[in-house]
This record gives C-alpha cells, sequence and structure tokens, in this order.
C-alpha cells in the first residue's frame, strides 16, 4: 500500500509541475528525484520485510521435508517467538505474520510442503511453547519423528 501511495504522489508532482520557471524545475527535479528514491527504498524494504522471509521460510520448510522421504512417521514443529526473524530490516511480531510464528498458518504451511513432498501419511503435531529454532531439522531415527525447524539460523533469538 505505501508503494501505490508513492506512486500517487509522483503522478501528482509530474501534473502539478510548473515548467516555466527555472527555480520551480530545479525544485520540482529534486522532489521527483527524492519520491523515487524512496519508492526503490520502499519496494527494497517490502520486499526484505516480507517476501524473501517467507520465501526461505517455505523453501527450508520443502528443502527438509525432502530430505527425509519415507522414513517419516510424525513431524513436530514448534511455534517460534515473534522475534525470530529472517528480515533484514524489520522484526515481526503478531501482525506481521512469519508462518512460524502463528499455529495455524504453520500447520497449514507444513501441510502443504508435506504433500508436495510425498509424506502424506506423516501426522503434522504442533509444540506450542514458543522457543527459539536453534537447531536445525532433525530426524529421530528410532521414533520416526522429524523435528521441523524451518526457521533454525536465521537472524533474532540469540
Amino acid at each position: 500500500s505505501s508503494n501505490i501511495a508513492y506512486l500517487i504522489c509522483i503522478i501528482f508532482l509530474i501534473s502539478e509541475s510548473e515548467f516555466s520557471k527555472k527555480r520551480n524545475l530545479i525544485f520540482d527535479a529534486f522532489l521527483g528525484v527524492f519520491v523515487v528514491i524512496l519508492l526503490i527504498t520502499s519496494v527494497r524494504n517490502g520486499y526484505a520485510g516480507l517476501v524473501f522471509p517467507q520465501t526461505r521460510e517455505w523453501t527450508r520448510t520443502i528443502e527438509d521435508l525432502k530430505n527425509y522421504d519415507g522414513d517419516v512417521k510424525e513431524i513436530r514443529v514448534q511455534l517460534a517467538p515473534f522475534e525470530q526473524t529472517s528480515s533484514e530490516v524489520i522484526s515481526y511480531d503478531e501482525f506481521g505474520i512469519l508462518n512460524s510464528s502463528v499455529d495455524y498458518p504453520l500447520i497449514g504451511m507444513v501441510m502443504m510442503a508435506r504433500n508436495q513432498v510425498g509424506l502424506n501419511e506423516a501426522e503434522v503435531i504442533l509444540v506450542s511453547t514458543r522457543e527459539c529454532q536453534t537447531k536445525r531439522t532433525f530426524l529421530d531415527p528410532e521414533s520416526r519423528v522429524l523435528f521441523l525447524s524451518p526457521l533454525a539460523g536465521v537472524k533474532g533469538c540469540r
């Protein structure tokens, strides 16, 4: 939404510019460049703060599940604290969601990944205590329980 607001500002500035006076032209050019820089910064921060972390979380979930083809009887996932994120620019709270920090999106993400990889028989169990995901995903060979940690190793919770 901020990108749309910046775009509207740029269009408004261009439509309202008077190019007859040299002083206004310089001022309008400076203001236009400033707004374009804000737009580029907004796009970069939006990608780094929302798109990249969710893409990274999904990709790691798929990769971790692919490593344990048919050996898995149960998949256990743990809620991460809101402070654990792979974002460079912001930290998440309950309103800025990484799937791992909210119960239903986390279960849904793991079920979609499980079905995509072909582990349809594995049951998904949610561990609701919030702990920083520091250990990488691992499989307990005796119980065949996969402990999934898609955020292990990312920024936050250190």
